[in-house]
């Protein structure tokens, strides 16, 4: 593992451990990821599932070898328990590029996160949040200026997660791989906007049970979303943000 970093948390039972972050890399650290990944996909409900999108080995193993990305892993003890991706989208990349998705800015300013996943004996000790930090720097040290991400549209949780750190959606679209409906957030690696003047600018409050295109319809309509309330998402017209389709 690369470019390490280290902080000690309690696990579950209150017992200190030391958790190690950085790039994964090496036949080693792959086959944990791939061990990882399944454990996780394993560990879900029918209904949870859905929510990892699926991702071919040549994908992971270009993020090995720094092709299109990095993969961020947390270790403790040795063991992989978290791990998350970073890709970096170029310009005229039709495989790894966002050809078709309205983006803030040039792709060449744009870093995507995307498969997060935590071992189900880790969770809810803050391993997620400190990968996420840790991609953000990352992002910045490679001089990009917004992030991207992936998120099944029904994943209510983690996109209330993500608006509370200053995320909106921005597109919507049905995943090449498997048709899925996954919203694409956005958010600005240097700022936050966090006062919408919706009252002269528009709103909309659509329950996620209505159905994904009615999603698509109102990003269509130029609005974007902003907050969540129970299953309830909030859209708002956006200000001067111009969010065009990549050609």
């Amino acid at each position: 593992m690369k470019a390490l970093k280290s902080k000690i948390i309690r696990d579950k039972s209150g017992e200190e451990q030391i958790a190690e972050i950085g790039m994964l890399g090496g036949k080693h650290e792959f086959s944990q990821t791939q061990d990882l990944h399944q454990l996780v996909v394993d560990s879900l409900g029918p209904d949870e599932k859905e929510f990892l999108l699926p991702k071919s080995e040549s994908y992971f193993q270009k993020m090995f070898k720094g092709e299109a990305g990095y993969t961020i892993g947390v270790k403790i003890n040795d063991q992989l328990v978290a791990k998350s991706v970073i890709t970096l989208p170029k310009s005229g990349d039709l495989e790894n590029g966002l050809e078709g998705i309205r983006t803030p800015v040039e792709n060449d300013k744009i870093a995507v996160f995307e498969s997060d996943v935590v071992h189900p004996d880790w969770r809810g000790l803050g391993l997620n949040k400190w990968m996420t930090a840790y991609r953000e720097q990352v992002a910045r040290d490679l001089g990009k200026t917004n992030v991207l991400s992936q998120i099944y549209y029904n994943n209510i949780a983690n996109i209330h997660a993500h608006m509370k750190n200053g995320m909106q959606i921005i597109d919507a679209i049905y995943y090449p791989e498997d048709n899925a409906p996954i919203f694409y957030l956005n958010g600005n690696l240097y700022s936050v906007e966090e006062n919408w003047d919706c009252g002269r600018h528009g709103i909309s409050i659509i329950s996620i049970d209505a159905g994904f295109d009615e999603f698509r319809e109102l990003i269509d309509q130029g609005l974007i979303g902003i907050n969540v309330e129970a299953r309830n998402i909030i859209f708002c017209c956006q200000r001067q943000m111009a969010y065009q389709r990549s050609a």
